[in-house]
């Protein structure tokens, strides 16, 4: 299917996960929709990381490698103070924060497409199939 679309595709599986986790009733639609999130969220994150690198001058791949980390652990860390702070508040704040992640997690799956399928033109790029729009 390719590449643009399995990403956005898994981004937006990952964000029918959180609406799952958000909206469970039982132990095992919120089991089924972690194991959702989860794994779309996995695979993705091999795709997004061959495309983002595969978009920029091979010798700036170790910089981007190393600031994309940097980025990720700080998101991660912020997540998971919203989430503490969410539990803490009751069930009702937790919901209202896997709506907002599965909101993030859709804007991410509409960015990927519209980035990776050319409708955002780069023409800055050494890449020459990331300026053809594969």
């Amino acid at each position: 299917i390719g590449s643009a679309r399995a990403l956005a595709a898994l981004f937006a599986g990952a964000a029918v996960g959180f609406v799952g986790l958000a909206l469970a009733a039982t132990v095992k639609v919120a089991a089924l929709a972690l194991v959702l999130r989860y794994s779309c969220s996995v695979a993705a994150n091999s795709l997004w990381t061959g495309a983002l690198h595969a978009a920029v001058d091979p010798r700036d791949g170790e910089s981007l490698a190393s600031w994309r980390m940097i980025v990720q652990s700080i998101a991660w860390a912020a997540a998971n103070l919203l989430a503490g702070a969410a539990l803490t508040q009751g069930a009702d704040a937790l919901r209202g924060l896997l709506f907002a992640a599965a909101l993030v997690q859709g804007v991410a799956s509409w960015g990927a497409w519209r980035a990776l399928t050319g409708e955002v033109p780069r023409r800055d790029s050494c890449c020459p199939c990331a300026r053809e729009g594969r």
